[in-house]
């Protein structure tokens, strides 16, 4: 797992899984579909759910950046644990099973007068 070094401790990334996210919903509003739509908040989180010491993630995260520059190394640390957890890797599995699923064509306006006639009959 990835590390990032935050007021001079390192620290490894979290594990991203139903229980992590779970907690980044519950203390910081952060859903799954927000991950990549929130970045700032999401690194925030992912600082809370890996530097359980840290008390204030929003602070660290600040602080981290004007000591460093940017986000990569957490950023890194973050997508490397989206990309090894089971559930992550599950969900992705359904959506290409989903997407390799034909779909039912929308019917025709012929079908659909067809259809209609043998109703109303």
């Amino acid at each position: 797992m990835a590390t990032f070094t935050i007021y001079g401790t390192e620290y490894e990334g979290a594990t991203i899984g139903y229980r992590e996210l779970c907690d980044m919903e519950r203390r910081f509003h952060i859903q799954i579909a927000d991950l990549g739509e929130l970045q700032l908040n999401s690194i925030a989180a992912y600082i809370g759910i890996s530097c359980r010491d840290i008390v204030d993630p929003y602070r660290a995260a600040e602080d981290y950046v004007i000591e460093n520059g940017n986000f990569d190394a957490i950023i890194s640390a973050m997508s490397e644990a989206m990309e090894e957890s089971r559930f992550f890797k599950a969900l992705q599995a359904r959506i290409e099973k989903a997407e390799e699923e034909p779909k039912d064509e929308a019917p025709t306006a012929t079908a659909k007068k067809t259809r209609k006639k043998s109703a109303e009959a």
